[in-house]
């Protein structure tokens, strides 16, 4: 298991160097498989080490290409920490949604306000969630 995750940090590092020297086209050329296999992979439940690179990507992504469906991804990310039925119901999964979210409203919170506030009260709900391993991570993403 060590080896795997050891490999998918090395591949996301190199990912998000090649997108941080990127032009905007190339960028906006993979956006929208970058953002399915980062969401993607949230719902898998990844190690933090992880989910930090899949939040670093997605903040590179909408710093250098499209920013149009930032909204709609934190929009999905605020859906599946906010309902009851939801791909990302293990905790695990939930953990690494919550740090996308959070990466994403630090890096971009100006230009998405209301989605951010939303976002602010999602996360202190989730500060006294029932499940332990939540709230850390909740807190982390203030």
């Amino acid at each position: 298991a060590s080896d795997g995750v050891t490999a998918q940090l090395e591949l996301l590092h190199q990912l998000s160097g090649l997108l941080s020297v990127a032009g905007e086209e190339q960028v906006k050329a993979v956006q929208g498989s970058i953002e399915a296999s980062c969401l993607g992979a949230a719902l898998l439940g990844p190690p933090p080490a992880v989910a930090q690179l899949c939040a670093n990507v997605l903040i590179t992504i909408y710093r250098r290409g499209a920013r149009t469906t930032l909204y709609t991804t934190v929009g999905q990310l605020l859906s599946w920490l906010s309902n009851k039925v939801s791909p990302a119901s293990a905790p695990a999964a939930k953990l690494a949604t919550v740090h996308l979210l959070g990466g994403l409203c630090a890096a971009h919170g100006g230009a998405m306000v209301s989605l951010c506030l939303d976002s602010i009260t999602l996360l202190t709900k989730l500060t006294r969630s029932a499940e332990p391993s939540v709230r850390p991570m909740a807190w982390a993403a203030f």
